[in-house]
């Protein structure tokens, strides 16, 4: 139906990454990685873990936090 509402979730991990050194100082930034949205809360946490356990350490970075955001959307943006 027109104008329904349907909940979706996306993980976020907040990561410290290292860009190098600039005037003898290690230089790091903080930036986001996104998942993908999910229809079900359980593949985005499934999702988060992943990408927490094996991506976010292969890259290097220093995690400093992670959610899962909560947004209402309607199916023809979806």
């Amino acid at each position: 139906m027109k104008g329904d509402m349907y909940r979706f979730y996306t993980g976020f991990i907040k990561v410290s990454k290292f860009f190098g050194i600039k005037a003898g100082r290690s230089v790091w930034k903080d930036c986001y990685i996104y998942t993908r949205p999910y229809q079900s809360y359980d593949l985005a946490v499934s999702e988060l873990k992943y990408l927490r356990d094996s991506i976010v350490p292969a890259l290097g970075a220093k995690i400093i936090g992670y959610d899962i955001e909560t947004s209402l959307v309607q199916k023809e943006e979806f």
